[in-house]
């Protein structure tokens, strides 16, 4: 049969009660705190510390910032952890100090650059720039043909087109009738192609029914005839032949142009070739 080794036990309250002495190297303990004296012979209970489980501990350290990773059954090893390290696993071996960007890697966190980069750029064609110290911000991509021009010291870059203008392309269809165009000014508004803007505009116009003349200007000018007039369409009997008629014409600052037909008895089309802004 085995022998049974048990410790001197009671709760704390009957260790004070009882007040014994406890031979030298002997240890009693409290059911009921979990705390442990050992004895030294000459001592009562109530008189006697109580075991710090931590000196133990405290003697195995030999620096500040040193930890005690497990190192397999029984073992351990010590690890002193140096400024801006961190305690983590890696991929394989044991737990061990590494650095800041070992611990990104570890946690597959981005850096800070990678964090910034991702929040401002949202769009193909972003920018990134200092809108103040320290201080990063987004440019939003800027339309085809448009360099990055900048602004100077304490102010913002921007996009701009080389030499301040450049020739947009559109060939896009901006009025169509069927029945009699007007014959006194009239506003035709470009903006949803060429933009809200002051443009300079290359139009296509094309009298569908007889001939014609029609005429273009600046929307609030007060000139007759903004150009001289052309006689475009397509003559009743020409079958197969097309006559267009080329105007250029200043917008307002909204992209809005004026317009009107000598006979008003024609039916147009009206499309922008391509523009300046």
């Amino acid at each position: 049969m085995g022998t049974i080794i048990q410790w001197r036990r009671g709760t704390a309250a009957q260790w004070t009660a009882a007040n014994p002495t406890l031979l030298a190297g002997e240890l009693g303990v409290e059911t009921d705190t979990g705390k442990m004296k050992i004895g030294d012979g000459t001592t009562a209970w109530t008189s006697l510390a109580y075991y710090a489980a931590g000196a133990v501990l405290d003697s195995a350290y030999t620096a500040a910032d040193e930890v005690m990773v497990g190192t397999g059954a029984g073992t351990h090893a010590q690890i002193t952890l140096a400024a801006s390290q961190f305690l983590a696993k890696k991929a394989t071996g044991t737990a061990t100090n590494v650095t800041a960007a070992e611990a990104r890697t570890i946690l597959d966190v981005p850096t800070t650059t990678e964090a910034i980069l991702d929040t401002l750029l949202t769009e193909q064609g972003d920018v990134i720039y200092a809108s103040a110290a320290s201080t990063p911000a987004a440019l939003a991509h800027g339309t085809s043909g448009q360099v990055l021009t900048s602004g100077g010291h304490a102010a913002n870059p921007s996009w701009t087109f080389v030499g301040g203008a450049a020739i947009v392309v559109a060939e896009t269809e901006v009025f169509a009738s069927t029945s009699p165009d007007p014959s006194a000014w009239t506003d035709l508004d470009l903006s949803g192609t060429i933009g809200a803007n002051s443009a300079l505009v290359l139009l296509k116009a094309r009298c569908s029914v007889g001939q014609d003349s029609v005429a273009f200007r600046k929307n609030g000018d007060t000139d007759e005839f903004y150009q001289a007039n052309f006689s475009l369409g397509v003559a009743l009997g020409d079958v197969g032949a097309t006559l267009y008629g080329a105007f250029l014409v200043a917008t307002d600052a909204t992209g809005v142009i004026e317009w009107k037909a000598q006979s008003g008895a024609g039916a147009y089309t009206i499309d922008v070739i391509a523009y300046i802004k």
